[in-house]
Order: structure tokens, then C-alpha cells, then sequence
């Protein structure tokens, strides 16, 4: 017998023997096995041949644990692994964690699994401010001629050129961006921005609109995302959660080698920013920018209202039909609800010194931009039949 262990709650003690180590000890009886720190030991005493440890007890701080032990070779050991731990200061967390029942082990990990995911999101909202604003303005180039070769763009020169006056007008002075906005004919109900300046404006969108100053409402929301990098932010997104998955699951880094081909590096993330929605963050953020520019410019922001609500119920009509999941705009289906940003728009309406200028085109002369490019022709209309 090497030694015992009184548990204080029972009169026979546990036989077993103890086993040191530099930075615990473990006293094992058969299959059990209970291991202690150093910072446990509350007193050392010898009586006679027999070596005694008092220690904390867990389970039960009420009362402490008593081992005895009666190898002086052990006693040497102990005395010398203690005054080393001591001397250090410093506790091993391998004992700490042992010595946590399940429960408290799986609340421990759960805790530190949301303090890594915390982390990781703030620094992630954090890492554009690292990124070089060239790093959005080199892909632009690359973005518009592949959106001219694979669309079908609008090439009226009156329309495309009221549309560019009208983003300059809107633009702010500190916006270091040169916007690329091109018109798409295609009967999508849309506007999509991209990182660096490159909008895309679908004519079934145009068609929808009622007055030039809907149109600025709308350009000025896109250009604020596009001013606020929100398609940059998103793509630190969607890039970091790829390489967090990827060494989550084991895959590693294996098959990302297309970074090295910056073309098809700018393509892939360009598309998926294209597929995303901003968060509600983003959308409120672009329609404060977006007010401003607006304000700014002295143009109106009751078409902006006049819109918002025209699509509100058009599409809330149209909510029961399969087709409305597909149909209805990003810029709709937002987090924020269409609502509450409408009730943002009257809120700044309501300001006396909010412009209540119109663009300066008539109505008429409206009507007759917004239909210039209808949607492209069927590739069957197109074919020439052969002789």
C-alpha cells in the first residue's frame, strides 16, 4: 500500500498510489483517477514514516481532503516540484481543465467558441481599412468591359449621357470614386452597385419610374454603397468565412491557387458580391448617404418616397405569386423594412431646409428618356433566316 486518500464523508479510505509530475500530481485508486494542482495543497506535514497532504476540496469546500503517503523518495519530489512551482508563480491550465466536471467544460469551450467568433467578425468589419483604395479602383477597368461583353447595354447617347450628368451632380466632393453607371436592357426591376463605381441600372427599373428625381433617389442610394465600400466589406466577408471554413472542415488553402490570377480573382468575387444583399447596416447607412447627396445636389427627396412607395405596393400586390421572391429588388428586400425607411425619408422631408428643387425636365421629356432602350430581343428575333 502506497497510499491513502481520505475524502472526509466516508471512514475507509481509498487505497492507491501517487504519481508527480512537474506541474501536478495525481493520487490513482484502480480506475479512478483524481488529480490535484500544487496550488491545491494546503498543508505538509510528517508523522513518523507517513508523509500527509492536506488539500482543497472541490466537490465539497466545506471539508478537505487528507493523503497519505510513505516513500520519502515521493516526499523529496513533492517538496521539490512545489517549491518550483511556487517560485514560478505561474499554474498550468492542463490540471485547471481536468479537474472541471463536463458540464463546466462544455460551458468553458461554448464561451470561448463566441469570444473567437466575436473576435473574428469585429476584425473582419475592421480589415477594410487595410485595403487600399486602389485596390477597388484597379478592378473597374476589368468589371465594365465584362459587363459591355456579356449585357446587353443601353447605347442611347441622350439617356446614357443624362445619366452620367446626373451621377456627377450627385456625387460629393470628397467621393474618391470615378462611377461607370450603365444602362442594361433587360426587364429586371434592379440596380446593382459594385465595388470601385461600376452601377448597373436595368431598364425594366427605369420604366418604373415616374419622374428623374426617383431615378436620383435610387443612383444616389447605389453610389453611397459604392462610396461606403459596402461591396468591398461584403467580399472581406465572403472571402475571410471561405478561409475560416476551409481550415475549419481540413480543407486548408488547397484549390484557392486562382488568387494568383487577379482577372478571374475579380470575377469570382465581383459575381458574388453581385448575388448578395447588404446587411441592414449597409442599407441604412447608404440611405443616409444617399439623403445627403441628395441634399447636397438640391434635388428633392420626394421621388426617393414616391418610389419606395410605389414599389411597396406593387410588390406587396404581388406577394402571393411565385414569381415575387425572384421579382422583388434587392434594394427592397432589405433587413430594414421598407417602412421604416419611407418614415426616414418623411422625417428629413419635414426639415425646412431640406431643397424642394426638381431636376428640370419636364415630364414629358421624362417619359420619353426612360423608354428609349427597352429589353433586349430574343436571340430567335435576332437570328437572320436562312435563305
Amino acid at each position: 500500500m502506497k497510499g491513502l486518500l481520505y475524502d472526509g464523508e466516508t471512514p475507509v479510505p481509498k487505497e492507491g498510489h501517487l504519481l508527480l509530475k512537474p506541474q501536478f500530481f495525481e493520487f490513482i485508486s484502480g480506475e479512478t483517477k483524481s488529480q490535484f494542482s500544487y496550488s491545491d495543497i494546503l498543508e505538509l506535514e510528517t508523522l513518523g514514516g507517513e508523509y500527509r497532504l492536506e488539500l482543497k476540496n472541490k466537490t465539497n469546500p466545506h471539508i478537505n481532503l487528507i493523503l497519505a503517503f510513505y516513500s520519502k523518495e515521493d516526499y523529496t519530489s513533492l517538496i521539490d516540484n512545489w517549491k518550483s512551482y511556487r517560485k514560478s508563480g505561474k499554474r498550468s491550465l492542463l490540471p485547471f481543465w481536468y479537474d472541471l466536471s463536463p458540464w463546466k467544460k462544455i460551458f468553458t469551450l461554448a464561451v470561448a467558441a463566441t469570444v473567437v467568433v466575436v473576435l473574428y467578425n469585429v476584425l473582419l468589419s475592421m480589415s477594410h481599412h487595410f485595403v487600399p483604395l486602389s485596390y477597388d479602383t484597379s478592378r473597374v477597368p476589368l468589371v465594365s468591359s465584362k459587363i459591355r461583353e456579356m449585357l446587353h447595354v443601353c447605347s442611347d447617347r441622350e439617356l446614357n449621357s443624362f445619366v452620367d450628368s446626373l451621377s456627377k451632380r450627385l456625387k460629393h466632393a470628397d467621393d474618391p470614386f470615378t462611377y461607370d453607371i450603365v444602362v442594361v436592357q433587360e426587364e429586371v426591376n434592379n440596380a446593382f452597385a459594385l465595388p470601385g463605381g461600376n452601377i448597373i441600372l436595368f431598364t425594366e427599373l427605369l420604366k418604373d419610374m415616374e419622374s428623374p428625381e426617383e431615378l436620383a433617389g435610387v443612383l444616389a442610394h447605389e453610389m453611397a454603397h459604392v462610396r461606403k465600400r459596402h461591396g468591398i466589406r461584403n467580399e472581406i466577408q465572403f472571402l475571410g468565412n471561405f478561409f475560416f471554413l476551409s481550415l475549419a472542415i481540413g480543407a486548408g488553402f488547397e484549390g484557392v491557387d486562382f488568387i494568383e490570377n487577379l482577372d478571374t480573382f475579380y470575377e469570382i468575387t465581383s459575381a458574388a458580391i453581385f448575388k448578395q444583399k447588404f446587411s441592414r447596416e449597409f442599407e441604412e447607412e447608404a440611405d443616409s448617404v444617399a439623403l445627403e447627396s441628395l441634399k447636397s445636389a438640391r434635388i428633392s427627396a420626394k421621388g426617393f418616397l414616391d418610389w419606395f412607395e410605389r414599389m411597396q405596393k406593387k410588390y406587396e400586390s404581388d406577394s402571393e405569386s411565385d414569381s415575387y421572391a425572384a421579382s422583388i429588388p434587392s434594394f427592397l428586400s432589405s433587413h430594414p423594412t421598407t417602412e421604416s425607411r419611407m418614415n426616414k425619408i418623411r422625417g428629413v422631408l419635414s426639415d425646412p431646409s431640406f431643397p424642394k428643387d426638381r431636376i428640370g425636365i419636364s415630364r414629358r421629356k421624362w417619359m420619353d428618356l426612360r423608354e428609349r432602350c427597352g429589353p433586349k430581343m430574343e436571340e430567335s428575333q435576332q437570328a437572320t433566316v436562312p435563305n
